[in-house]
């Protein structure tokens, strides 16, 4: 009995699945109103913020933790020169209970402000690396998730201005 048990928690473990009562984080992002949850990959457009900036929405998924504080620090960087084109101050946020589907989910995406771009640095039509590196109250690392994406302005309206204020 004790072997089978010790199989299935092994297997349990393989193929990517997560480990029962372990920490883990699923970065995404939203559609343009910053709602639902997609996948953070490939081409990412622009969203015009309220301040005449541009930004890419940011959200998460927490698996294996209940009632707790999460510290976040996230960061863009280019990925062929790793050039900086932001870094969040520490964000603070209440982890509640995990749904009926096995995780927490933010209420709403963040904005990951992405342009007016750093002096000298091209953000759009260029691959950007987002790290996030999640800890607890004390500072603790509890997970860290990271993707790239290329990063393009919206076509139509604004697209000029985007194109012009995204290019460093």
């Amino acid at each position: 009995m004790r072997f089978c048990f010790l199989m299935v928690s092994l297997l349990a473990g393989c193929g990517g699945a997560a480990v029962p009562g372990s920490v883990h984080f699923e970065l995404g992002t939203a559609d343009i109103l910053g709602d639902g949850f997609l996948p953070l990959k490939g081409d990412q457009t622009l969203v015009s913020g309220a301040q005449g900036g541009f930004h890419i929405w940011l959200k998460y998924r927490a698996y294996g933790m209940s009632g707790q504080t999460v510290r976040m620090l996230e960061t863009a960087r280019r990925d062929d020169s790793g050039d900086l084109v932001r870094k969040s101050p520490l964000l603070e946020e209440q982890v509640g209970s995990a749904g009926d589907e096995g995780y927490f989910e933010e209420e709403r995406a963040r904005p990951g402000f992405m342009c007016p771009a750093p002096l000298g640095v091209k953000v759009r039509d260029q691959s950007i690396h987002f790290e996030v590196k999640f800890m607890d109250g004390q500072d603790h690392p509890l997970d860290k998730q990271g993707t790239s994406v290329t990063v393009r302005c919206p076509s139509g309206d604004g697209q000029e201005y985007c194109e012009k204020v995204c290019s460093g």
